[in-house]
């Protein structure tokens, strides 16, 4: 057998070796470091090889993640406000998972992290950035031409150092991702990250649900800790009203 044809093998492998849990065929174990999740397999993009199977088969290593995507129409039943279409486009959720090692949370936790502080102070590409009010409620920050920004919860004042949590006041970024099917034009796919416990959470969704970020930051949270087993993936610390808490002060 060829070393092409076991690296076919084990790239197919994948949900096999990360199935077997609970009673239903259609499910599969992800283990992400002390989180595990029984996740039924229609919500998986795809699941994180062994490091010994990347090994075996030529990968690169890196952290464990998984991809998902939450159908629109699942997601719009869940949250109030969510449109599940833009124009003919589906807002499907599509949402990275990504385990950090303890340097990792430390960096991703660190409000002078370029990410941030680029945005906070002015830096590099945003060092001529206006900053204005977007019909969310939220703030973009953007230089030139619109086809990328970022989203902020309040004006960054450079004149201040940053919050010390980045994401009291980081949201993500939005680029424009225009199509003749959405009716919006042009249209922008934005994205939200953030932190749960040593885990980073990216979403990715259209500009139309900027409104419901906070609570499709929740709901992927919830979904999480419904699909977990032994100790909870969640924190037992509960945000107000009962919903799963994320790594954000209100202020995310």
């Amino acid at each position: 057998m060829s070393i092409e044809t076991v690296k076919r093998y084990l790239l197919a492998a994948t949900l096999v070796a990360a199935s077997g849990c609970g009673l239903l065929s259609d499910e599969a174990r992800i283990t992400l470091g002390r989180h595990e999740y029984c996740v039924p397999k229609e919500y998986i993009l795809n699941s994180p090889l062994p490091r010994w199977l990347k090994s075996v088969a030529e990968l690169p290593h890196s952290s464990p993640e998984i991809s998902l995507i939450f159908p629109a129409a699942e997601v719009a039943r869940n949250i109030k406000g969510f449109e599940k279409l833009n124009g003919q486009l589906a807002d499907d959720l599509i949402v990275g998972v990504e385990l950090l090692d303890a340097a990792g949370v430390r960096t991703y936790s660190d409000p002078e992290l370029h990410i941030f502080s680029n945005v906070w102070y002015g830096r590099g590409r945003f060092e001529d950035a206006v900053v204005g009010p977007h019909p969310s409620g939220l703030y973009q920050v953007g230089v030139g031409w619109r086809t990328l920004w970022k989203v902020v919860r309040f004006p960054p004042d450079p004149t201040m150092p940053p919050p010390d949590d980045p994401y009291s006041w980081y949201i993500g970024g939005c680029v424009q991702a225009s199509s003749q099917l959405t009716r919006t034009n042009p249209a922008y796919s934005c994205s939200t990250m953030f932190l749960h416990e040593d885990l980073r959470i990216n979403i990715y969704f259209d500009e139309i649900n900027l409104p419901v970020v906070d609570e499709i930051q929740v709901f992927v949270v919830e979904q999480l800790e419904s699909w977990a087993l032994g100790i909870p993936a969640v924190s037992n610390e509960q945000a107000p009203g009962g919903k799963p808490s994320v790594r954000r002060n209100e202020s995310p």
